[in-house]
């Protein structure tokens, strides 16, 4: 069912009225709150965020020979090793987000790799992957 008016409305006009409202702040936007600036951690880098070319160390053909060793002392590669065994094994030095780590994609392997590597250059850190390219043997 639809309601037309054949006449407009007695009581309607077209002047400018002045709201009961309160008028601060209206049509304003909050001023938004100062951010602390805070470092960054591991934890706090995200691996869905491209780097820079020239901050990757490693591409997608050297993770076959990024190994880590497993609390069961199995040696896997980080390319081929199942999802759950390389988010095990990372999410002990970074706190990921934006990847499904379910599948762990190879290129989120990369990126993450590449974080973890970046900063334990710049702690001045081991890294926790061996390349099999570099050394022989276990970590």
């Amino acid at each position: 069912m639809t309601f037309t008016s054949q006449q407009p409305c007695e009581d309607t006009t077209n002047a400018n009225i002045q709201s009961s409202l309160p008028q601060e702040g209206i049509g304003e936007l909050p001023a938004p709150e100062p951010k602390k600036a805070k470092k960054q951690s591991p934890s706090d880098l995200k691996t869905d965020r491209p780097e820079p070319e020239s901050k990757k160390v490693f591409t997608l053909s050297d993770l076959r020979r990024l190994t880590f060793k497993q609390s069961d002392g199995q040696v896997v590669n980080v390319r081929t090793c199942q999802a759950a065994m390389f988010n095990a094994y990372v999410s002990r030095f970074v706190d990921v987000t934006g990847v499904d780590v379910n599948i762990w994609p190879a290129e989120d392997r990369r990126n993450v790799v590449n974080v973890i590597s970046q900063f334990a250059r710049e702690h001045q850190l081991p890294f926790p992957f061996t390349d099999q390219s570099s050394h022989s043997g276990s970590e």
